[in-house]
């Protein structure tokens, strides 16, 4: 699990070992699960990423990805923002 900064990904972010798990489905049966979150800001962001060293060049992969668009906290979607612009021209 990666836990330093670095490589791909936001700059002064961290990569906290908690985000990922391994939850159980059924049986003996585990799913990889990667958290990731932003505040806004680098400092605020936290990301996941597993790797390896090994290098699969042959073979068959297979995953099932889920996305949830759904937050695990704090309000559904963005907030909204609204601004005035004002735009004088001169009249010669």
């Amino acid at each position: 699990m990666r836990t330093g900064s670095g490589g791909p990904g936001v700059p002064g972010a961290s990569w906290p070992r908690q985000n990922v798990s391994f939850p159980a489905l059924s049986g003996a049966n585990r799913a990889l699960r990667l958290k990731a979150g932003s505040g806004g800001t680098a400092a605020g962001t936290r990301q996941s990423e597993v790797l390896h060293r090994r290098k699969f060049l042959e073979g068959t992969y297979a995953a099932r990805v889920k996305f949830s668009d759904a937050p695990v906290s704090g309000p559904d979607g963005d907030r909204s923002a609204s601004t005035t612009w004002i735009d004088t021209v001169p009249t010669p």
